[in-house]
């Protein structure tokens, strides 16, 4: 049965077109099937299972609290309740070890031997996110050894489409960053917002023009749901 997901997955990814304005990016609708995609809804991770991204010791300080994540391991979702337990357990099987990992780099394989000039090793991860009212992340290009990062959104019918992650372009075309620190909304314009939109996946490759955020979640009692799976090189490549 999972394989006709694997099989929809595939067959979406390599139908999707890179564009390349301002920085290398893909929006993928009906990333998987629709009854499947009903099911990771139902399975839902109740809020008590995650933790903020300070109490996993990842982020500084200055991080903002209304972020609640899972990072999807076996034996995290070992601990969740036996009713979606199984669904997330391979779920994050395939999405890590195999599957889903293969076909996204292979998408982008062409750029990533250009910006490294060589076969690279490469890692991955996969983390269950949550925000809340009040959450934003200013402009950055993620960490230097990040490769991919693809953003799965799950919202529920009700939830406003402006969710989304921006795309920004500094107001100082010159301007680049190699990665890690996060940027003031003012010193860039705003490209545009992906919308979060049911059962679509907005990915990107990192390089130093990368800039992304959320933009402030002002909305009173929202959810935001999305899955994040990051590709990263393996420090000793």
């Amino acid at each position: 049965m999972f394989s006709d997901v694997d099989k929809h997955v595939k067959e979406a990814i390599a139908n999707a077109r890179i564009i390349m304005d301002p920085y290398p990016h893909l929006w993928v609708e009906n990333i998987f099937p629709d009854w499947y995609y009903a099911d990771m809804l139902k399975y839902a991770m109740p809020t008590e299972y995650l933790k903020s991204l300070k109490e996993l010791k990842r982020v500084g300080d200055g991080y903002p609290d209304g972020r609640k994540v899972m990072i999807l391991t076996r034996d995290t979702v070992e601990a969740l309740p036996s009713d979606c337990k199984e669904f997330w357990a391979t779920f994050t099987k395939w999405l890590t070890q195999g599957g889903f990992g293969n076909y996204i780099v292979h998408k982008f394989d062409r750029l990533i031997l250009e910006r490294f000039g060589k076969p690279i090793t490469i890692t991955n991860e996969g983390i269950y996110v949550r925000d809340f009212t009040g959450y934003s992340l200013g402009p950055h290009t993620d960490a230097p050894h990040k490769v991919l990062t693809m953003l799965m959104y799950l919202p529920k019918p009700t939830d406003p489409p402006g969710l989304g992650t921006s795309i920004y372009a500094p107001k100082n075309p010159n301007f680049t960053c190699e990665g890690g620190p996060h940027h003031q909304f003012k010193d860039y314009n705003l490209v545009k917002t992906m919308p979060y939109k049911a059962n679509c996946m907005f990915g990107f490759f990192k390089n130093n023009k990368s800039f992304h955020g959320v933009e402030p979640v002002n909305t009173e009692d929202i959810e935001r749901n999305l899955i994040i799976y990051d590709a990263r090189i393996k420090r000793n490549s």
